[in-house]
């Protein structure tokens, strides 16, 4: 059977009624989405992990766009931004979330204005710097970062994206990740049997023995295999009495890199205690090395030893209580 071409090439332009036959398709626009924003902004989050291995500046790319269409012929579009670090504290309370306001000196944004040319649906591009080098990511930071007016064109601003909630962290591990620490060094390990290693092996029975030939002061350092938060360390002596060399003047230091240190801990008389200590820091750090040097020990010994020695985050643990009991004297009895 013959198909009459002209019949229907016919039927079709009358259903087109106001386009003739030779006018293109016409383009549907999507009015929904006709409108301006953040690329990236969202109600959630957008979350950028930093890697601190590196203190070289890390970099991240902020621009405007808007869609719905393909007629891009909208007219040379600007809009002003701005970080407004005001948002914060509402974006917490209306999220449950407890982001610190990213501090104004660990970032910099190279515009304050962004241009969509005629013909273009994206903007150029600003440029967000984090200074990795004066960050301390030892907690989550938030950065708002929103448009602030819109001149040219005729689309309107999205409310609801136009502002872009960009969270800082570092790659920190929650656990100590205890079972993969590593010796990073050590002045001296005596008494065959008693290495570094010994201090975190979760036996109090072994421990670390500096060279009984040596001299004050002794240290050991600490590769805990990756980033972590540290409020505090818990601290446990060695545990036999009879062994009065154990330390008095300790310091502990923490390291990014195993190379540069940063002092934590000064301590001129840590407790002669065999029970488990907490030793609090004054600010949370964020570390991968840590290094203990024991200046001198309660016995003035050229040597000493340590037991165990963990970290701790956030809330810090209770502290053994040693009732030294070998001390008590009976005052008075009933009878004998």
């Amino acid at each position: 059977m013959k198909t009459n071409k002209l019949g229907i090439t016919g039927i079709l332009c009358a259903a087109a009624l106001l386009w003739s036959c030779s006018d293109p398709v016409p383009v549907i626009e999507n009015e929904q989405f006709m409108y301006l924003s953040l690329t990236g902004a969202k109600e959630a989050p957008a979350v950028k992990n930093l890697n601190l291995e590196s203190i070289a500046d890390t970099v991240f790319f902020i621009g405007m766009a808007y869609g719905g269409t393909t007629n891009y012929e909208q007219g040379d579009i600007s809009a002003v931004i701005e970080a407004d670090l005001s948002l914060v504290d509402a974006f917490n309370a209306a999220n449950r979330t407890g982001y610190l306001p990213l501090p104004a000196e660990t970032y910099q944004l190279d515009r304050s204005t962004l241009q969509i040319d005629n013909g273009k649906n994206i903007s150029d591009m600003a440029q967000l710097t984090i200074r990795m080098n004066i960050i301390n990511l030892s907690n989550d930071y938030l950065l708002p970062v929103t448009v602030k007016s819109v001149s040219g064109g005729s689309l309107p601003l999205n409310e609801e994206t136009k502002t872009l909630y960009l969270v800082f962290r570092g790659d920190i591990e929650d656990d100590s990740g205890r079972e993969r620490w590593t010796t990073a060094g050590a002045s001296s390990e005596g008494q065959g049997a008693s290495p570094v290693k010994n201090i975190f092996d979760s036996n109090r029975d072994t421990y670390w023995h500096s060279d009984a030939a040596g001299s004050m002061p002794q240290w050991f350092a600490v590769n805990m295999q990756g980033f972590k938060r540290i409020s505090g360390f818990t601290w446990v002596n060695r545990t036999d009495p009879n062994q009065p060399a154990i330390p008095k003047h300790v310091t502990i230091e923490t390291s990014m890199n195993g190379t540069d240190w940063t002092p934590a801990l000064d301590i001129p008389e840590l407790e002669q205690s065999r029970m488990m200590q907490v030793l609090e820091l004054e600010h949370t750090v964020v570390a991968k090395y840590f290094r203990v040097t024991v200046l001198s020990n309660w016995a003035e010994a050229p040597y000493t030893y340590i037991a165990e020695i963990d970290i701790y985050y956030g809330e810090a643990p209770l502290a053994e209580t040693d009732f030294a009991k070998h001390n008590w004297t009976l005052v008075s009895a009933s009878s004998a």
